[in-house]
């Protein structure tokens, strides 16, 4: 009764074996019914279809772009195939309306994925999400042997938020994780609780794979894996994780495995999160919170125990090669292998700052620390600290950190508190310094250690070790703390104990700016939230050559396009500016010709240092033209062959009156081009005008005739008063014509 048949269900005595079967099942059946056909609503977000049992549950296949609310508790009775696949992904909204769908037994896969002609099935709730998923709790089982494995979703492009896993279990291959495979999109709220257990790569308490977004989350649970990147929160992050916990236990048989993550990636984010489960490993690359870290992770904690059988093993990372700060590890670490470290068993050219171990420190080898196992690189530690004790069984003890590999290592202001014990080489501080570096302010309380060594770290007792004079220059108030109630006396790090309020954001502007050559401009940056409790941003400039940038200073050096962008130190978040830089524009000059009554010439517009194109010669009645001058009284002749412009200028015709030359018409006066000019010697700089008076001859009939100064020719001087190379021009009068240059040689004043 009440069951739906012909709109749900059917019976027929020759399909099901009689029984009643699913209208939606094929196979000869009826076509599958729709969402439209069977439940209440219109399937819109303002009035989603109401769920209200399994058999309604199985409409959602039919309306994958549609909206959905579940009414009620549901307890499933079959086992459930995953809705969405790669070609028709769900891509409405579920709201789970506080409810439970319990009983969930996955053990059949879809398509969520293709690469090439390459498919990939996954398991779970949803097969592909690229819609919305909340306010929904799920139990349940999710076995599979594909390559995407999650009760929640395989495989996640869409939102999942305010979802609780909970009491359930997922074993799969790759990309296993209690609530998702593998997510690109954002998860938000979320928890999950129970165990998990992967075959191949990538296990997480709550995501095998993170790439997207996830805020806000939990993970109780069980974490077991025979192949590498388990994570007790995910196998591996190449996104950004924030404000996120995992308590449960993490173990396997393989490298890279993390309380929290098993390897965060390059450029991915791990923020303000917490790590409390044990860590056991037969491999190498084990922390209490990361196996390996190339990435930024901050402002995090691990509490649980590590404990490993290799090499490479640290109380926070196993391996570091990117950034880690303000974190905090307090287990104790056990370590068959080298490099084992209270804080990080590895450190290969990764940069630690702002961070602190508490617990104990034990290797059967040596490269053992109470902080770092052993760094190489252009590793840098600074503003650290050790309190735990350290044992170690071989060379390389040492209670702050094993050995430092490189002479490119920097490690500063840092400290260590515990007790060391080794049979073979140890240190107070440092238990070798094979790059033999110089290491700025750290200190080891010889007390405790029981060591007097120096050379690699200051030793103190420990009264001096609890004393703000011990540590000069570094910056108590600011960065570290001293007070007898915290850290058993010992400096402490300000963000262990204050509040502290993470970045969200940076912007910039403008984030468009032109430039032309030589132009600077002042970029403001300005991080989100205002009373962000580092604010400490970087400078970079994706082509010094085209625009340089200092302090946000940016400067333009040639024409081009460069990106500057601003980075946070804290969180690693980024804005830019686009800057184009434009060709300079030549500056333009007027020239005017003051032609003393003759007919007018147009002005002429040239470029800056270019050079003036002659003019024709202009023509005034009753005079002859002798040339151009760049001033009123004639004393600088222009020569349009080599004289450039700079600024706006006239240039003056000069003229002498026709009677002062011969009768002969201009073309039967002698050209003086062909005259010889003699006596015009160089000089020193003396401040006056040099005036020579050379010698002109012409040759006439192979006899050589002087020419008469005033009568055939007259002299016009240029350059003729600082050192450099000045001239003098012959100009023809008379019954000559034309002119000829002779240059000469101003030197320096001795």
């Amino acid at each position: 009764a009440g069951w739906g048949f012909g709109s749900a269900w059917g019976l027929e005595s020759g399909k099901n074996n009689g029984y009643p079967y699913l209208l939606w099942e094929g196979g000869g059946m009826s076509e599958p019914v729709t969402p439209s056909e069977t439940l209440s609503g219109e399937g819109t977000k303002e009035s989603p279809y109401l769920i209200q049992s399994e058999a309604d549950l199985l409409a959602v296949s039919r309306g994958l772009d549609k909206a959905y609310r579940l009414e009620r508790d549901i307890a499933l009775s079959d086992a459930w195939k995953p809705v969405g696949t790669y070609a028709a992904a769900f891509s409405g909204t579920f709201d789970g309306n506080g409810h439970t769908i319990s009983g969930i037994v996955v053990n059949s896969s879809v398509e969520v994925h293709q690469s090439g002609s390459t498919s990939y099935k996954g398991y779970g709730f949803f097969g592909r999400n690229n819609g919305t998923v909340k306010n929904l709790t799920l139990k349940g089982t999710v076995t599979g042997t594909g390559d995407y494995s999650g009760l929640a979703a395989a495989y996640n492009t869409g939102t999942i938020e305010d979802v609780k896993v909970q009491d359930a279990t997922a074993a799969g291959k790759s990309n296993t994780g209690l609530l998702a495979g593998y997510s690109t999109g954002t998860i938000s709220g979320c928890s999950a609780s129970g165990a998990v257990t992967g075959s191949d790569q990538y296990t997480g308490g709550l995501a095998g794979r993170n790439v997207g977004k996830i805020t806000g989350c939990t993970a109780d649970v069980t974490v077991s894996s025979s192949n590498d990147y388990p994570g007790g929160f995910a196998g591996a992050n190449s996104g950004s994780i924030e404000e996120s916990s995992s308590t449960g236990s993490v173990s396997g048989s393989s490298p890279y495995l993390g309380g929290f993550v098993g390897i965060n990636a390059e450029r991915a984010t791990v923020s303000e999160c917490r790590a409390g489960g044990s860590v056991r490993n037969k491999y190498s690359y084990t922390g209490g919170f990361a196996g390996s870290n190339s990435g930024t992770i901050e402002g995090s904690r691990a509490s649980g125990d590590v404990e490993q059988s290799a090499s490479s093993s640290g109380g926070f990372c196993g391996e570091n090669s990117g950034v880690l700060a303000r974190c905090l590890s307090e287990g104790s670490v056990h370590g068959t292998g080298s490099n084992i470290g209270g804080f990080a068993g590895y450190n290969t050219g990764g940069t630690i700052r702002y961070c602190g171990s508490r617990g104990a420190v034990t290797s059967s080898a040596g490269d053992v620390g109470g902080f770092a196992g052993y760094a190489d690189g252009r590793s840098t530690i600074t503003n650290c600290y050790a309190n735990g004790d350290v044992t170690g069984s071989a060379d390389g003890v040492g209670g702050f950190i094993g050995d430092i590999g490189n002479s490119l290592c920097v490690v500063s202001f840092c400290y260590s508190s515990g007790a060391v014990s080794c049979g073979y080489a140890k240190g107070g501080f440092a238990g070798g310094n094979s790059g033999k570096i110089s290491l700025i302010s750290c200190y080891y309380d010889r007390t405790a250690s029981g060591l007097s060594d120096t050379g690699n770290g200051e030793p103190k007792t420990t009264a001096q070790m609890k004393q703000k004079e011990t540590y000069a220059g570094w910056g108590f108030g600011s960065a570290w703390g001293l007070e007898s109630g915290k850290n058993n006396g010992y400096p402490y790090l300000l963000w262990e104990y204050e509040e502290w309020i993470s970045v969200k954001g940076v912007s910039l502007t403008p984030s468009v700016l032109t430039l032309k050559p030589g132009e600077s401009r002042q970029l403001s940056a300005e991080v989100t939230p205002e009373n962000a409790s580092d604010q400490t941003i970087t400078w970079s400039s994706s082509n010094d050559a085209v625009v340089s940038v200092e302090a946000g200073v940016v400067t333009a050096v040639k024409a081009g396009t460069a990106k500057i962008t601003v980075t946070t130190v804290s969180g690693g978040y980024t804005a830019e500016c686009d800057i184009t830089v434009e060709e300079e524009q030549a500056k333009l000059y007027t020239v005017k010709f003051e032609t003393g009554g003759a007919n007018q010439i147009n002005d002429a517009v040239v470029a800056e240092g270019e050079k003036i194109p002659e003019p024709a010669v202009p023509v005034r009645e009753g005079y002859v033209f002798e040339g151009w001058y760049s001033d009123a009284a004639y004393t600088k002749a222009w020569d349009f062959a080599k004289d450039t412009v700079m600024s706006d200028m006239t240039l003056y015709a000069r003229w002498m009156e026709e009677d002062k030359y011969s009768v002969y018409e201009e073309n039967q006066r002698t050209d003086l081009k062909d005259c010889m000019i003699a006596s015009v010697k160089s000089k020193a700089y003396d401040g006056k005008a040099y005036v020579p008076a050379p010698k002109v001859t012409f040759t006439v009939a192979g006899k050589a005739k002087k020419l008469v100064y005033g009568t055939d020719y007259r002299l016009v001087y240029s350059n003729n008063v600082n050192a450099g190379t000045g001239s003098v021009t012959v100009v023809g009068i008379g019954n000559y014509r034309g002119r000829k240059t002779q240059n000469f040689t101003i030197s320096k004043k001795a």
